[in-house]
């Protein structure tokens, strides 16, 4: 019977994979905010699982490849809403507030944005958002998300594309389709304000 699994990958070599780059959604994310002129960009990541370390990993190599290696500052996060209030408050509770945030998802990104502006500082002139996933939650945010689109339809196509190839015998290159993510740039991020406090 045909296995495929969607959104991760694993090393059994019977399993066909479809996921979106995580390593490439980083790198839009923080290209982003960097030509918008931020350097002091936090990732608020998604715990312990192993999608989480990848976009980790991704945003810790995004910020080396622009030379921004001292910046480089991870907030424990996680995959919830209540995660991501948690995770706004860990960043007000600091010293200095970084300039922009990526965050695991969208969840996480809505709901600190939300932490934060209860505190008066203001979303994106203060303080730029990035998001991942484009769903649900960038689409009901009160402030147009920025976010990084996993592109779903195709998702799907694809993993179906491929059982039925697999059920039909015919050849297949290669046991995982890693697809490009997309940048959806709206209102939660900004030009890095030219007076900072």
């Amino acid at each position: 019977m045909p296995v495929a699994v969607v959104g991760w990958q694993v090393e059994h070599p019977a399993v066909d994979v479809v996921r979106t780059s995580d390593e490439r959604g980083m790198a839009l994310a923080v290209d982003h905010l960097v030509d918008l002129g931020h350097h002091r960009i936090t990732h608020i990541d998604g715990g312990v699982g192993p999608i989480s370390a990848s976009r980790r990993n991704g945003y810790a190599k995004a910020m080396r490849t622009h030379g921004l290696d001292r910046e480089i500052r991870v907030v424990p996060g996680g995959e919830t809403q209540l995660d991501g209030q948690r995770a706004g408050r860990l960043l007000l509770d600091e010293k200095e507030l970084p300039t922009a945030v990526v965050a695991f998802n969208d969840d996480v990104a809505v709901a600190a944005m939300g932490a934060i502006a209860q505190q008066g500082i203001d979303v994106p002139d203060r303080l730029s958002i990035v998001g991942w996933d484009d769903g649900d939650a960038a689409a009901h945010s009160p402030i147009g998300l920025t976010s990084v689109a996993q592109r779903v339809d195709l998702m799907a196509r694809s993993v179906m594309e491929r059982i039925v190839a697999r059920i039909e015998g015919r050849r297949v290159d290669s046991r995982e389709i890693v697809l490009d993510p997309e940048l959806r740039a709206r209102l939660s991020t900004a030009e890095v304000a030219v007076l900072m406090s």
